[in-house]
């Protein structure tokens, strides 16, 4: 995906991302993992908490956020940022040069 991106921007062009992500670290993932779940019991219910979960198991494949910004740049962009993260989720980005 961020090779389509890449190919599709004009220099000076960026793209912006939030998403879902992990931690290379099993004790910090258990961690967030669990600190999300309390969020989602807290928000819906369990039942709701489960759902969500079922659902990224499922459907969505989470990745590390250093993973993801040495994708970045092993796809060409020049520069690379953290924009924001908290527990499990990241908003990230890149500019093409």
């Amino acid at each position: 995906m961020f090779t389509a991106f890449y190919r599709a921007l004009r220099p000076g062009g960026s793209v912006r991302v939030f998403d879902l992500v992990e931690s290379t670290i099993p004790a910090v993932q258990a961690l967030m993992r669990a600190r999300y779940g309390e969020y989602l019991s807290g928000l819906k219910g369990d039942d709701y908490r489960d759902h969500v979960f079922a659902y990224v198991e499922r459907e969505d494949t989470p990745r590390p956020l250093t993973f993801q910004l040495d994708l970045l740049r092993e796809v060409g962009f020049a520069q690379v940022e953290v924009l924001h993260k908290n527990v499990c989720f990241a908003a990230f980005g890149a500019v093409k040069g």
